[in-house]
C-alpha cells in the first residue's frame, strides 16, 4: 500500500471500535482491482481495469471510496480502446500519479501511459511512452527532487525491463534497460515496489541459460544504475514472483509459487525474506497443503513487528479457495484462513490499515465481481471465514550473480488525447459486523512548507498541540541522526522552524515530540 499522507501519529488509544466486512463490487464486464491509495480521510482512491465487451477493449478506472469501501464515484478513462490502470502513488504534493498503458489492438505501437491526477480524479496532464505496443508501467517511485521513475515491463515478448526517469511533467530525462548474461530472451518485469527513499526493488521471471530452469529474479535500481541483481534458484523445476513488499525494518519479503515440474504443474507457495542492502537471502519457507493441492502467494503487506501477511489461492475437493497467513519475523505462521463460499475464490492483494485491520482483494468465481474483505488482526471478518491448514518447510535456496546490461533507449514521449466518463458500479454487501479494537486516531497532521525547502523550512502542529513542550529530530535519507547543535531550531506557540541552509539536497526525515504524541514527517531539500 502507498500513503497518500506523509505523517501518522503513532500513539494509539484504547476503546474503539470499526466495521468488519465482506462486499462484492459488480459491473456489466469483469473488474480487476490493481491498487490503492489513502487519502486523508481514510478513503481510499483505487485503480485498474474492465474488461469491455470485446477481447481487444478493456477500460482504465479510477474509484474513489470511503473507510467501508464504499463507492463514492467512479470513473472510466479513455484515450484508445485498451486502457488499463497498474499503479497509483501519492506524490509529495498531494496530488497522484497513475500508470498503466494505451494501446489500441495488438499490431499499433501505443506503449505505456501515465496520468497525473488530484484526489477528486481531475487530470493535470496525461503523458504516453511509445515504444513497444505491450508496454505497462507496474510502478511510480517519486524521487527527493520531484522526479519520478517510471517502471516499465515490456509483456509477452520477453525483452529487457525498462526504466524511465521524468520530471513534473512527465518529460523524458532518462532512460535505460536491464538484460543479463546468462538470461535468455531477456528480463521480463512482474512486480516493482519502492520505499520510502526513493530506492525501487524490482522482481519477475527469468529463463537462466545456464540451469534451463525457469527462475524469478530480484534487482535493487536507483535512477541511473542497477544496485544489486539475483536470480534465486530453489533446486526445483521452476519458480514464479507474484509479490514485492518493503518491510518495517527495510527488508523486502516475496512471494509466489514453486513447481517441480514446468510452469502448468501443481505449485507450492512460498514466502522469502530478503537482505535490501545485498539481495541476500535471510530465510525461504515453502507453504504447502499436506494432501498435495495447490496452493500460491499473489499479495503481500507488511504487518507490525515485521510479521507479513500473505494472501493468494489453495485448491481442495471444494474448488479453489481464497487463503491468507500471517507469519511473524522469522516466517513462522501465526494464523491461516480462508474466505467466502465460491467455487473459485482467491485474493490478489492486501493492505494493512493503520495496524488495526487488514483489506484483501479478489474474488470469489470466474464470474463474479471483485470483492473486498476486511479482516481484524487475527484474519477474522464477519462472516464466511474459516480456518485453513497448510505445512511449513524450508527451502534449499541459492542465486546467481549475472553480469548486468544497460542499454539506452529512446521513448517517443506523446501527449495523447481522452475523455473521463462517468460509471455506475453495483455493491453487494454480503455481510458486516463490529469489533473492539486500539485504533490509531486520524488527527490533523503537520504542515510543512516550503516542500521542497531551500535554506528554511517550516513545520506547523495541529492546534491541539500547541503550547506544549516540543523536541525536534532530523535525520537524513538513511536515517542517521544530524544531531542537535548541527541545527538552528526555532520554536514558537505555532511553528517550528529549521533552518536547512547547509543540508545536503536530498530527502529528510523529522520527528516531532510533544506532550500529546509524537509526529514524524518528510520535506525536500532543492
Amino acid at each position: 500500500m502507498k500513503y497518500a499522507l506523509l505523517f501518522l501519529l503513532l500513539f494509539p488509544i484504547a476503546g474503539s471500535t470499526q466495521v468488519l466486512f465482506q462486499k462484492e463490487l459488480t459491473y456489466p464486464y469483469h473488474i480487476n482491482i490493481e491498487d490503492f491509495a489513502i487519502l486523508p480521510d481514510k478513503g481510499y482512491l483505487i485503480c485498474g481495469g474492465i474488461q469491455a465487451s470485446t477481447p481487444d477493449s478493456s477500460y482504465a478506472i479510477i474509484m474513489r471510496v470511503d473507510s467501508l469501501m464504499q463507492v463514492q464515484w467512479s470513473r472510466k478513462y479513455v484515450a484508445l480502446a485498451r486502457d488499463y490502470f497498474k499503479c497509483i502513488t501519492p506524490l509529495y504534493d498531494g496530488n497522484f500519479a497513475v500508470g498503466g498503458a494505451i494501446k489500441q489492438n495488438f499490431s499499433n505501437f501505443y506503449g505505456s501511459t501515465l496520468y497525473k491526477i488530484d484526489e477528486n480524479g481531475d487530470v493535470f496532464w496525461c503523458k504516453n511512452y511509445a515504444k513497444n505496443f505491450d508496454d505497462v508501467i507496474y510502478e511510480v517511485v517519486e524521487q527527493s527532487d520531484n522526479t519520478l521513475l517510471l517502471i516499465i515491463r515490456h509483456g509477452v515478448s520477453g525483452q529487457p525491463s525498462k526504466i524511465l526517469k521524468v520530471d513534473g511533467s512527465g518529460a523524458i530525462l532518462s532512460q535505460y534497460s536491464i538484460s543479463t548474461t546468462n538470461t535468455l530472451p531477456g528480463v521480463v518485469l512482474d512486480h516493482a515496489k519502492g520505499n520510502s527513499f526513493g530506492d525501487v526493488f524490482i522482481g519477475g521471471l527469468v529463463l537462466n541459460n545456464a540451469t534451463g530452469k525457469y527462475m524469478f529474479f530480484l534487482a535493487k535500481l536507483n535512477t541511473s544504475d542497477v544496485l544489486w541483481y539475483r536470480e534465486y534458484d530453489f533446486g526445483r523445476a521452476s519458480s514464479l514472483l507474484n509479490d514485492i513488499v518493503v518491510l518495517d525494518d527495510g527488508n523486502i519479503a516475496v512471494t509466489g509459487s514453486v513447481r517441480d515440474g514446468n510452469l502448468t504443474d501443481i505449485s507450492n507457495a512460498y514466502l522469502m525474506k530478503i537482505s535490501q542492502g545485498s539481495g541476500d537471502i535471510i530465510w525461504a519457507r515453502e507453504i504447502k497443503q499436506e494432501n498435495g493441492f495447490y496452493a500460491a502467494g499473489f499479495g503481500l503487506a507488511a504487518a507490525e513487528n515485521n510479521n507479513i501477511v500473505l494472501c493468494g489461492i489453495a485448491n481442495s475437493e471444494e474448488g479453489y479457495k481464497a487463503i491468507a497467513t500471517k507469519h511473524d519475523e522469522s516466517g513462522q505462521i501465526i494464523w491461516e484462513k480462508n474466505y467466502g463460499e465460491g467455487d473459485y475464490g482467491y485474493l490478489t492483494s492486501v493492505l494493512n490499515i493503520d495496524n488495526n485491520a487488514f483489506l484483501f482483494s479478489g474474488f470469489m468465481s470466474l464470474s463474479g465481481g471483485n470483492y473486498l474483505i476486511k479482516s481484524d488482526l487475527n484474519g477474522s471478518s464477519s462472516c464466511l471465514t474459516n480456518n485453513f491448514d497448510f505445512v511449513l518447510n524450508d527451502l534449499n535456496t541459492s542465486y546467481y550473480t549475472p553480469d548486468i546490461i544497460l542499454n539506452d533507449l529512446e521513448f517517443d514521449l506523446l501527449s495523447p488525447s481522452f475523455s473521463i466518463v462517468p460509471i455506475n458500479l453495483d455493491e453487494n454487501l454480503i455481510c458486516e459486523g463490529t469489533v473492539n479494537i486500539n485504533k490509531k486516531p486520524f488527527t490533523p497532521s503537520p504542515i510543512i512548507y516550503p516542500n521542497p525547502a531551500s535554506d528554511m523550512v517550516s513545520i506547523q502542529l495541529p492546534a491541539e498541540n500547541l503550547n506544549t513542550e516540543v523536541s525536534v529530530a532530523v535525520f537524513n535519507s538513511q536515517l542517521k541522526l544530524i544531531h542537535t547543535d548541527n541545527l538552528s531550531i526555532e520554536i514558537n506557540d505555532k511553528l517550528i522552524k529549521l533552518n536547512t541552509e547547509n543540508f545536503k539536497p536530498g530527502l529528510y526525515i523529522f520527528e516531532v515530540k510533544t506532550e500529546k504524541g509524537l509526529f514524524s514527517g518528510k520535506f525536500v531539500k532543492k
